[in-house]
């Protein structure tokens, strides 16, 4: 008799399914493995290629399928198709036993411990927690409460008659009521089974501390890794549950819970969670995340609002496809439709039903709070819930119904002025509505009486770039004198190690000032506007400061436009790609360097040797690979000294522990060279003295939107050979650096975020490695240049001359708005 392994993945998650799938195989082979795709193939990828079964949820015997998959959201539908897809599995002749596991789950051993259990139980289930859990974090037990006492990332069923009267009464519950619902006490279909143990006596627990060991319990299960196994608290580790884990962003561990992050674990446990992200990496994950969702949408291309699904439609019988356009056309008309007893319009008061904040901030939004909440609805709110013009239409005439309605013509004024701003920029899908081209505006309430000064709002302590960003900002602000408060929005436990925010030390707290400067690229904007109080963000000016390193910018990203009324970037280059793109003014701003804390360290303390002439490679992995192009500097230096024993090469790698693969080329590339690869993260000031260790800086970039660490090393009176392309022109030129020649290329596959087939340099690694020979052997060339772009870098890119800059533009902005 057989036993099963199944799992249910949308086609974004097939890195996780195929994580899982390895994992069954190398521990249990003889078992079988199945993979259901609540999603449609659409050409991304083979599933005859995969090395499991994958079958088509709309394969099962579903009543009235299409409706089935229209009404739920992804992760609703990932959960209730659940049963449907074990009693397929059974109905299969010879299967004995069937295994549900989340596809972010990895086995670590036999399943034969279960196995065995289901000997004398119908079905077996985890609960979340063992012990208590006695902190603030989150989750708390309340949190657990919410969401089910069992953990259904898990489910082992032996084929007998209880577990299909389990099948039968779960299906009939989820079929209509897998929601995702704290209110009304449902959360999909863990909650369901909290009533299993009372209901089918021969349900099996299992408190194996090897067993669904995850974020939730991980407090009170120790890792250890054992001569030939991973253990928990001493026991065998059976299958862990990586839920809500990023294998791009690992250190956080995951997104639901704030109790731990990997600094915080011990080493194995550390190890266990870099491990997975690697191997996620390896199977396709940076590609498959950005697959779209086949059910997100209706067949005609508008995208279906999730709030939109649990609204109800009157399809004229049940055989209707609601992803139709008939159907597109049903679903506007029944979630817009006039309220029938209260003012709000079906999809209107769904989402105000749903939102905690929206009822604190809008407490009467029938009456007085109607014009605010409206206005919200058309701007914050189509972005946050995915809203098309076609659902938003009908929610513009009651505003403006609403405004007429008015008393006071000065209010009228002002809520004319809003509303027209928003119609500019619903006709065009952007909101709320920036400035025109030449930064004309309309009075804007509140924002018109604020104090004049900037709130910068970005990852404030962040090592990566756009952390650096605000920093820099922060900087040319204090120099020019702004009033300026700053507003973090760093995780803890986010992507990146945190760094000493002391920079923004004594920076006012809030959002006081009239000017928003979000220090948050493009891809990430809506997410961290989340971050921030709506109506403040909306009665501000807000500018975004973004780079961008191709010349060609994505149009997935041209909603976040609609958050800012200007566009800042930090060079010629980035504002080239973004202006083309933008339906708002774009200006360059450039960073302010300025590199005042250096280590007490030498050369020693990096193992760099003391008598040879060092040149130094820094990139950080995250950033890209083949952009930031480290074996064009390897195979620069080769070419240049190999077999001369004066020159070594020393190569600063961020985040190396991630990209295993990535650094075993770059350890053979380097083979036989003398080369020194430093993989540890290090602090601002630790860098700073290992570039001031090192006689110049290389950087055979493919593009790049600034190049701080260029700029940088010009600071500190280093020689600088870089890629003649990019942001680093505005700052390296003929007479201050060694520019190396280059040919323009087409992107390839997998370099994600840049799309293959756009349009970046190849830098010529004959003519590097001439540059770095000329910088070496002529001391002289090599100290003028370095001289003269030491002078223009302390010149143009100060803090004082950039500070002025923002200035000169802020004060003509606010003229214009008063």
């Amino acid at each position: 008799m057989q036993t099963i392994v199944f799992t249910v993945f949308a086609k974004n998650y097939l890195p996780y399914a195929r994580v899982l799938m390895d994992s069954v195989k190398r521990w249990n082979p003889q078992v079988g493995r199945v993979a259901f795709l609540v999603d449609r193939v659409d050409g991304y990828f083979d599933p005859c290629a995969e090395d499991f079964e994958i079958v088509s949820s709309e394969q099962l015997p579903i009543e009235a399928s299409r409706a089935f998959h229209f009404k739920y959201s992804i992760l609703e539908l990932s959960t209730a198709i659940k049963p449907h897809a074990i009693r397929f599995l059974l109905d299969r002749g010879g299967v004995e036993n069937v295994l549900y596991f989340d596809p972010d789950i990895r086995l670590h051993a036999s399943l034969d411990s279960i196995l065995s259990r289901l000997e004398s139980h119908s079905f077996l289930l985890t609960p979340h927690l063992t012990s208590p859990l006695a902190d603030e974090r989150r989750p708390s037990e309340l949190d657990i409460l919410r969401s089910g006492a069992f953990n259904l990332g898990f489910i082992a069923l032996r084929n007998c008659s209880e577990s299909r009267d389990l099948l039968s009464w779960w299906q009939s519950r989820l079929d209509d009521h897998c929601r995702v619902d704290l209110a009304n006490g449902l959360f999909v279909d863990q909650r369901w089974l909290d009533l299993a143990p009372g209901l089918f006596p021969g349900m099996g627990i299992v408190r194996d501390p090897g067993c669904n060991v995850a974020y939730w319990n991980l407090g009170h299960r120790r890792v250890e890794q054992g001569a030939d196994r991973w253990l928990v608290n001493g026991e065998p580790l059976i299958f862990f549950h990586f839920s809500g884990f990023d294998a791009e962003r690992p250190e956080s561990i995951s997104r639901y819970q704030n109790r731990f992050d990997l600094d915080s674990l011990n080493p194995p446990a550390r190890r266990l969670f870099l491990s997975y992200a690697g191997a996620l990496l390896e199977r396709g994950y940076a590609e498959c995340k950005k697959w779209p969702y086949a059910y997100g949408a209706f067949s005609n291309g508008e995208p279906i609002p999730d709030v939109a699904r649990s609204l109800g439609y009157s399809m004229p019988d049940a055989t209707a496809d609601p992803f139709s356009d008939s159907g597109y056309q049903d679903v506007v008309r029944s979630a817009t439709a006039s309220p029938r007893g209260g003012v709000l319009r079906p999809l209107a008061a769904a989402i105000y039903d749903s939102r905690p904040d929206l009822q604190r901030a809008f407490p009467d939004p029938d009456g007085e709070d109607r014009a605010r909440f409206l206005r919200w609805l058309l701007t914050f709110g189509a972005m946050e819930h995915g809203l098309s013009q076609s659902f938003l239409e009908p929610f513009r005439q009651d505003w403006e119904s609403t405004v007429s309605a008015i008393p006071s013509a000065l209010e009228r004024l002002r809520h004319r002025s809003l509303l027209a701003v928003c119609n500019r920029k619903l006709k065009s899908r952007f909101l709320p509505s920036p400035l025109s081209k030449d930064a004309q505006s309309e009075p804007n309430g509140r924002a018109n009486r604020s104090a004049f000064g900037i709130n910068f709002v970005g990852y404030v302590r962040s090592e990566m770039g756009v952390g650096e960003s605000v920093r820099c900002a922060i900087r040319a602000a204090r120099a020019a004198e702004f009033a300026f408060s700053v507003k973090s929005v760093d995780r803890a436990g986010g992507p990146y190690r945190l760094m000493d925010g002391s920079v923004a030390d004594n920076a006012a707290s809030g959002l006081p000032y009239l000017f928003n400067i979000f220090h948050v690229n493009a891809d990430q904007t809506p997410s961290v506007m989340l971050a921030v109080q709506h109506e403040i963000a909306l009665d501000r000016f807000n500018v975004g400061y973004w780079a961008w390193e191709l010349e060609e910018f994505p149009a997935r990203w041209a909603p976040s436009f609609g958050y800012f009324r200007e566009v800042w970037t930090p060079s010629s280059f980035c504002a080239d790609a973004i202006a083309r793109a933008s339906p708002v003014p774009v200006l360059r701003v450039p960073h302010a360097v300025h590199v005042n804390e250096i280590a007490a360290l030498d050369r020693s303390d990096f193992g760099i040797p003391e008598d040879r002439f060092a040149f130094l490679h820094c990139f950080d992995l995250m950033s890209g690979f083949e952009r930031k192009n480290p074996l064009g500097a390897i195979a620069a230096f080769r070419a240049a000294f190999q077999g001369d024993a004066s020159c070594h090469l020393v190569l600063k790698v961020n985040h190396a522990e991630l990209h295993t693969e990535q650094m075993e080329q770059i350890r053979q590339a380097s083979a036989g060279l003398p080369v020194t690869i430093l993989e540890r993260t290090i602090g601002r000031a630790d860098l700073n003295a290992l570039m001031n260790c090192c006689d110049c800086l290389i950087s055979l970039h493919r593009s790049e939107g600034f190049g701080l660490t260029m700029a940088e090393a010009m600071f500190l009176g280093k020689p600088v050979i870089a890629t003649a392309y990019s942001g680093n022109l505005d700052f390296t030129r003929e007479d201050n650096s060694f520019l190396v020649r280059f040919k323009m290329t087409t992107v390839a596959p997998g370099c994600q975020p840049y799309d293959k087939g756009l349009r970046w340099a190849d830098p010529d690694t004959d003519h590097a490695a001439e540059q770095m020979r000329i910088v070496f052997r002529s001391a002289e060339t090599r100290t003028a240049k370095a001289h003269r772009g030491r002078e223009f870098v302390r010149r143009e890119l100060a803090p004082r001359a950039v500070g002025a800059m923002m200035r000169r533009r802020l004060e003509l902005l606010h003229s214009r708005l008063n």
